[in-house]
């Protein structure tokens, strides 16, 4: 999807002359020339068929179904998964409480709690867990699963108060990969229209915290316009201009970022070296707006970057073949679409927190299932 962004746009600057447009209260401007357009959109064209080559050789499709004699899921895993949604249901609406729901507030004490907030993973791998191994109608009606839908449907509501467009992509990301799973992964119109019209979603979140639209014309194009189509070029084209190069990974001091942030606080961690990411944001003339995988790839790697997003679809491939096996998911496989959800976020982030994310999430998922062997949670 953010691949296509990055083609979107750059095909429109390259053949229509498209440098600017508005979202909402802002002008969003691309700063390069054609001939950087091209070369970006030959880089991006040859990272998405690195993915996609990597990713088709794997996973292939899911041809089967099979519910029965499938994984037992117990009232204890369930409890607990309702437990850990709780958690930060209460976690949001305290930040919430303290910050006056003001989204500049709300940031900055998640920012300053962060440890606390990242543990919804443990409730997302567990969600999904039930997601890829019950079917969504017997989680509908079944009584025994009425708290999991009461707990879903609030933790929806209290990442909508906290305006927090990633977490809410995360869960939607759950819901519809678990469902186009039990639909046996074929692809349907149907399915694209969905989704396109959940892409609206955070568009109406980051509503809430910008100045409306000067007219109807301008609120309803941006509805449907992604600022990162923009934003995401500039730092690629800043890179590709002003060749922006490293003698070593951007990203070699964000490794430690796998260690928890209450343990980095706790051992005094060094704080990784954003120098590469402050000068490419100024060079593009962002600010605010993420950063942009693709583009930190370019200075690292160039077009051998071809091979680093062929190792990133191996690697989601295999999780989603192992997720394929719908009904009998062992909840290791249940990270699958928590890792399909970071790569899509991480491409306008940076790469050291898809990094960062993918290890702790396998380890998170490594953990649960231990227990679930262990103590007999199933």
């Amino acid at each position: 999807m953010v691949f296509m962004l990055h083609v979107n746009f750059l095909l429109q600057n390259i053949f229509l002359g498209r440098e600017s447009a508005q979202f909402f209260d802002q002008a969003m401007t691309y700063n390069f020339d054609v001939a950087t357009s091209i070369l970006a959109l030959q880089f991006v064209v040859l990272c998405m068929l690195g993915f996609y080559l990597g990713y088709k050789i794997i996973y292939r499709g899911n041809n089967f179904t099979c519910y029965n004699n499938g994984i037992y899921i117990t009232r204890t895993t369930t409890s607990v998964t309702a437990a850990s949604s709780v958690f930060i249901i209460l976690y949001v609406l305290y930040a919430g409480y303290v910050s006056g729901f003001n989204y500049g507030l709300m940031h900055q004490f998640r920012s300053q709690n962060g440890f606390i907030f990242e543990l919804r993973a443990i409730y997302l791998v567990l969600l999904s867990f039930h997601l890829l191994n019950i079917p969504i109608r017997i989680l509908v009606k079944e009584k025994r699963y009425r708290w999991l839908r009461v707990t879903f449907v609030l933790y929806c509501i209290a990442l909508i108060s906290f305006q927090a467009r990633s977490p809410m992509f995360e869960v939607f990301v759950v819901f519809l990969y678990s469902y186009a799973m039990w639909k046996k992964d074929k692809f349907k119109f149907k399915y694209v229209l969905v989704f396109s019209a959940l892409l609206i979603f955070p568009n109406l979140l980051v509503m809430l915290r910008m100045s409306a639209a000067e007219d109807w014309q301008t609120f309803i194009a941006s509805l449907f316009y992604f600022e990162y189509g923009t934003l995401l070029n500039n730092f690629l084209g800043a890179v590709i201009f002003y060749e922006v190069e490293n003698e070593y990974a951007s990203f070699a001091s964000q490794i430690q970022l796998i260690v928890p942030s209450i343990l980095r606080d706790l051992f005094e961690f060094t704080q990784p070296n954003y120098d590469y990411i402050n000068r490419v944001s100024n060079l593009a003339e962002v600010s605010g707006g993420g950063f942009s995988l693709i583009a930190q790839v370019y200075s690292d790697f160039k077009f051998n970057s071809f091979f680093i997003f062929f190792l990133i679809g191996l690697v989601i491939g295999w999780l989603n073949k192992k997720a394929s096996n719908i009904g009998r998911v062992h909840l290791f496989y249940a990270i699958s679409p928590l890792i399909y959800s970071m790569f899509i976020l991480s491409l306008r982030n940076d790469f050291g927190v898809f990094f960062k994310y993918s290890i702790q999430i396998m380890i998170l998922g490594l953990i649960l299932e231990f227990f679930r062997r262990g103590v007999k949670i199933r």
